[in-house]
């Protein structure tokens, strides 16, 4: 029966979680990796090192199933879905259900072992294993990780497996099959390794768990032997890659371990078995810069150990055989980058292009990041807790921090209270994934909410929150809860008696209950992504842009995967080849957009012989990235074929034109001016500045791209701004069609618009949806848009149409979320107060009026009520406007413009008296801006003078 009710309960819990994690997901594509690996997922690609190739595996195998969860994910939400993206995702929801479910049947296998604790009602375990895996399950980081197809969760559902298959052989320590489990835990492990590496450390708690439950099985030759065999598999992937003196003798010592037990065991020296054990070193050795050698070498060598040892039969020895064969999906690098190096059309997505063993081994082990290094730490030991403590934090609502984090110490004292050896073994993998994981990572700083304001001046702080690495710590503290839940209800019922105890157990269920309802209720607004579809949609406005096919240059993750994700995923606008500029820098992928198309005139030997950087004179650095984005423009000119032998430089064998070093001004100039482009070149609006600087006078902006013209173009001229010229027809249609702004927005901010050539809103202006910084980050961006239709507007004296987009500029600022950061509400009053002082300017007095008072009752700066003064007296309604000055001029100190003006009002009306009063009553008050005290003490002179 208890088998029945647990799974049963494991069923419950997984389809509720999964259930959740369902209609909390987006409907599409989000940012961050989520584009790359989708995109992956659809074409059997290779993104960012280490190349994930089991979650690619994955990710392609559930892309292709016939699962209609599209028409089920709008029939529970209501909002339409991308079926493709809803399939793929489902390779962290999946997972996360069954973590659930997991954690649930772990908490159990805890209580079985605690005295006592079977005698309970059945209810009191079940409900609090059920609601601390629920807890550690709907943690926010780990809920967010859940609902999209990243690498954390499927990662931790192998770690709670491995946990689970823990306590299944603890149970049968005793029989054969118990050993079966031993065998499956490492092969889960490595295989885990090809969705994140993070998994590797916790390696140790399965060594704890032996040690905990029969350390005979670790304490004997054939560990000796397994762990040789197993180091020496490691080095021979390194022979070809970096073959060192230090290497070898590493890979003799291990080769070492396994021949003395060979010899220990046999007590043959020369048996064939043994023969073939040296050959297949031998011929390591002598094939060591050849990988398919290396590994024959290693297959032999191995073959020699088992078949004399008869080490097929232990289970160490199979346990070794499960962990080659779950490395081998680290093959599909290899073989898939080697086609793809060929035929790079099959797919966009080739990061680090690892055909060869060298790029390979520099894809495994991360090169292009750089060492690993523990020490020294980034930022003091102390700092880098308290980071950890600070994102702990963020997974629970304000409210139930403090109860649930006392609860889970309760926990942890439980457990070890009741069982010393459960307690070690859950602790084991629980410290790992908590300091062990401050120790491994030395990471920095928040950027967000940094915990020593001395690290942002430092620049000691991330590029973005990396809360999600501590996430498996998280969800074990599920475990905790679970158990201190399962100790207060047990104290309790055992203190009572009769009915008491009936309902002791139910306000028991009610509580656990309640935590996690207040958990899922109280998380619910920040993660869930229901009507977010704000990174497809800034991909296909990014994507439109471009009125025709080119090299489009994008800056970062952001404005690169989720368009991966549309051209891969979708088909969309393949007639576009993206260049992320941060790749740009890298060899491999400037032979692979050539490959594509831009019009590159290097080799590909050539390109392959390019330095990364040159140092010219001092303080000048000219990167690959500079050269690429010069060679593009020379070849798409047809420039390039018009020099002779003399315009080069020769650097590492490669000519280079010498004007290629120049000045950007000086290049555009000579290579422009004059010709036309092959192939069309764009720049992104977040692209930075100092990839194009000098090219300005040459930029159309056309929406969100700057399209490269072979003319200088009238740029738009504002002091203090000199931006580009605005292609002001056309970016008007992308961003509100030919309708007025405001009731466009009314109409089409959260559905799409008829014409494919407008762009798409959905979800940005819905305040119910929370956004984080990377969302209102671009929101900004079509902020910018208006604004520089706006300058443009201003600039020809346009001032009704520069008023709207300065409004509708602010609208993305104000109007995104309804709990803003005080940046953006600081940007948006800016935005208010020059559209406001503009519509003075224009004489536009009604509008101006409107702007100022909505400003002020968003509790707006005091100079909006100046503004409001002037337009009265634009008005001629000089009663009121004298109302606001007076108020103005009686709050404190006043601006010496409200005096000014205020003077003349009175002057005008006749009243000079008062006038002189006001400007006395300014320059005797210590607080005033002595700046200003010459034009003050001259017109008090002159209305002196003129009565």
């Amino acid at each position: 029966m208890e088998q029945k009710r647990r799974f049963v309960g494991f069923a419950l819990v997984s389809l509720f979680t999964w259930l959740v994690y369902f209609i909390s997901t987006a409907p599409t594509v989000v940012f961050w990796d989520v584009g790359e690996f989708l995109a992956v997922a659809a074409n059997f690609g290779i993104p960012h090192p280490p190349g994930t190739p089991f979650m690619v595996m994955l990710g392609r195998f559930l892309g292709l199933l016939p699962l209609p969860l599209a028409p089920l994910y709008e029939l529970l939400t209501g909002y339409p879905a991308n079926n493709f993206v809803l399939k793929v995702t489902q390779i962290s929801m999946l997972p996360g259900a069954l973590s659930a479910g997991l954690l649930y049947l772990i908490a159990l296998e805890v209580m079985d072992r605690w005295e006592g604790f079977r005698d309970l009602p059945w209810g009191i375990r079940h409900a609090s294993a059920a609601a601390g895996a629920l807890l550690g399950m709907f943690m926010a980081t780990v809920w967010k990780n859940s609902i999209e197809a990243e690498t954390y969760t499927p990662t931790f559902f192998t770690l709670v497996l491995i946990i689970w298959m823990g306590f299944k052989f603890w149970d049968l320590k005793d029989r054969p099959k118990g050993l079966a489990y031993l065998i499956l835990m490492p092969y889960v492990f490595v295989l885990s390794a090809g969705i994140h590496l993070s998994i590797v450390p916790f390696l140790l708690g399965y060594i704890v768990l032996i040690l905990l439950v029969q350390r005979e099985l670790l304490l004997n030759l054939d560990t000796l032997a397994a762990l040789g065999l197993g180091f020496a598999f490691l080095t021979s992937l390194y022979f070809p890659y970096e073959f060192t003196a230090r290497l070898a003798v590493i890979h003799l010592l291990a080769l070492g371990m396994a021949f003395f037990v060979l010899t220990r065991r046999t007590g043959d020296l020369f048996g064939w078995g043994t023969g073939l054990f040296l050959a297949g070193v031998l011929i390591q050795f002598l094939g060591r810069t050849h990988a398919t050698v290396v590994l024959a070498g290693y297959a032999v060598l191995l073959a020699g150990y088992y078949l004399q040892t008869g080490f097929w039969r232990d289970w160490k020895g199979i346990a070794l055989l499960m962990v080659i064969l779950a490395f081998t999906p680290q093959f599909f690098l290899i073989s898939r980058a080697y086609y793809l190096h060929f035929h790079p059309d099959a797919a966009w997505i080739n990061e680090a292009d690892p055909w060869n063993w060298k790029a390979f081994m520099d894809v495994l082990t991360r090169k292009q990041y750089g060492p690993t290094e523990f020490f020294p730490r980034r930022i003091p030991w102390t700092d880098q807790f308290r980071v950890l403590g600070l994102y702990l934090s963020w997974q629970f609502p304000r409210l139930l921090y403090l109860p649930l984090l006392l609860l889970a110490l309760w926990g942890l004292v439980e457990s070890y209270l009741r069982d010393r050896k459960t307690f070690l073994y859950v602790l084991s993998f629980t410290l790992i994934a908590s300091v062990g994981m401050v120790f491994l990572l030395n990471l920095k700083d928040s950027p967000s909410s940094p915990v020593n304001p001395e690290h942002v001046r430092a620049g000691l702080t991330e590029v973005r929150d990396r809360d999600y690495f501590y996430a498996y710590f998280y969800s074990l503290l599920g475990l905790y809860w679970a158990f201190a839940l399962a100790g207060l209800m047990e104290l309790a019922w055992r203190h009572a008696r009769g009915v008491l105890r009936r309902l002791v157990q139910f306000a028991g269920y009610a509580v656990a209950a309640g935590l996690v309802a207040g958990q899922l209720a109280m998380t619910w607004p920040y993660v869930h992504r229901l009507n977010n579809y704000i990174a497809e949609d800034y991909a296909y406005n990014l994507l439109i842009s471009p009125s025709t096919g080119g090299v489009m240059f994008t800056n970062g993750d952001n404005d690169t995967f989720p368009l991966w994700f549309l051209q891969e995923a979708m088909g969309f606008r393949k007639d576009i080849i993206i260049a992320n500029l941060s790749l740009l820098n890298t060899n491999w992928y400037v032979r692979q957009l050539k490959a594509w198309g831009a019009p590159i005139s290097f080799t590909d030997e050539e390109i392959d012989s390019l330095p990364p950087a040159m140092l010219l004179g001092r303080d000048r650095v000219v990167f690959l990235r500079d050269l690429a984005i010069r060679d593009m423009i020379a070849t798409s000119t047809g420039w390039r074929k018009t020099l002779k032998d003399t315009d080069f430089v020769v650097v590492k064998g490669v000519k280079i034109p010498k004007l290629y070093f120049s000045s950007m001004e000086t290049f555009a100039d000579s290579v422009l001016r004059g010709r036309t482009l092959s192939v069309p070149i764009y720049f992104s609006i977040t692209s930075s500045p100092e990839v194009y600087r000098g090219l300005e006078p040459y930029f159309v902006m056309d929406g969100m791209v700057f399209a490269l013209k072979t003319e200088p173009q009238p740029m738009v001229e504002l002091p203090p701004y000199r931006l580009e010229a605005v292609d002001m027809e056309e970016t008007h249609h992308h961003l509100h069609d030919a309708m007025d702004p405001e009731a466009f927005f009314a109409e089409y901010s959260n559905r799409v618009h008829p014409d494919s050539t407008v762009w798409r809103y959905r979800g940005i202006f819905d305040t119910r949806l929370f956004k984080d910084d990377t969302h209102l980050k671009l929101a900004v961006n079509y902020a910018n848009v208006a604004v520089r239709l706006g300058f443009a507007h201003q600039f020809r004296g346009e001032t009704e149409e520069a008023l709207k987009m300065y409004l509708l500029a602010r609208k993305f600022y104000t109007e995104t979320q309804a709990e803003l950061p005080e940046r953006y509400l600081r940007q948006g009053e800016i935005l208010a107060f020059q559209a406001a002082q503009l519509a003075l300017q224009g004489g536009l007095f009604d509008e101006a009026i409107r702007i100022a008072q909505e400003a002020l009752s968003e509790g707006g700066r005091p100079d909006f009520k100046l503004i409001l003064a002037r337009a009265y007296l634009g008005k001629e309604d000089t009663a009121r406007a004298l109302q606001i000055l007076e108020g103005l001029r009686l709050e404190g100190t006043p601006p010496a413009e409200v005096v000014q003006i205020l003077s003349e009002v009175y002057a005008a009306r006749g009243d000079t008296g008062r006038a002189i009063q006001v400007l006395e009553q300014y320059l005797a008050n210590p607080s005033r801006d002595p700046r200003m005290d010459a034009l003050i003490r001259g017109l008090l002179e002159n209305l002196r003078g003129g009565s």
